[in-house]
């Protein structure tokens, strides 16, 4: 065994793609692990360490603690990357549509409010307030519906802890849609508040 650190050669393969590196360490045993291995395949593929499965001679390595040396790995060796960008993951890219629907719902939202502040303060022959608002309100239920679909979407989504990218992105779309719902109660509110009025 090596008394310094040791960095051995590896050459990764990620689809047609052949990267080589170096694989080192900082552990005071100086011997690399697939830790290292996992870290430099994410520098070089831009996959995930979470998400990386590695293949050794037809074997799956999922120790991450396991050094190098204990599963064969030599200067020179091959080990194959599979797994996919954070930005290729199909479970982003479904919630990146879902979230266009948002936004094109909150842009819908946006038009409405500034009807009804035109209502609100007068700007609408007073014969034909009763009629405006309650389109008014239909397009806000609409728009809440729209919303409420999009938010089932995401619900209905199960993306499995490894795809930690995917994850956040979709927590962050449930906020985004639920800070725009806030906003359609609000203006269903104040339609309502406006047809009481008389």
């Amino acid at each position: 065994m090596a008394s310094s650190s040791q960095h051995i050669p590896v050459t990764i393969v990620h689809g047609n793609k052949k990267h080589s590196v170096t694989v080192g360490t900082s552990s005071p045993d100086g011997l690399p692990t697939l830790h290292n291995l996992r870290a430099e395949a994410q520098r070089v593929t831009g996959i995930p360490a979470a998400a990386q499965r590695l293949i050794f001679k037809g074997k799956t390595l999922s120790n991450p603690n396991q050094m190098l040396c204990e599963v064969g790995i030599e200067p020179d060796s091959r080990v194959m990357v599979i797994g996919q960008k954070p930005q290729d993951d199909p479970a982003i890219q479904t919630v990146q549509s879902i979230v266009q629907r948002a936004d094109s719902a909150q842009s819908r939202l946006h038009t409405l409010t500034e009807e009804v502040r035109g209502v609100a303060n007068g700007f609408i022959p007073a014969d034909l307030r009763a009629e405006a608002l309650k389109r008014q309100s239909r397009q806000c239920a609409g728009i809440g519906e729209d919303l409420m679909k999009a938010v089932e979407s995401l619900d209905a989504m199960s993306i499995d802890a490894s795809r930690e990218a995917a994850r956040a992105k979709k927590k962050s779309a449930v906020r985004h849609i639920q800070a725009i719902l806030d906003r359609v109660d609000s203006l269903s509110s104040q339609i309502s508040t406006l047809q009481a009025q008389r």
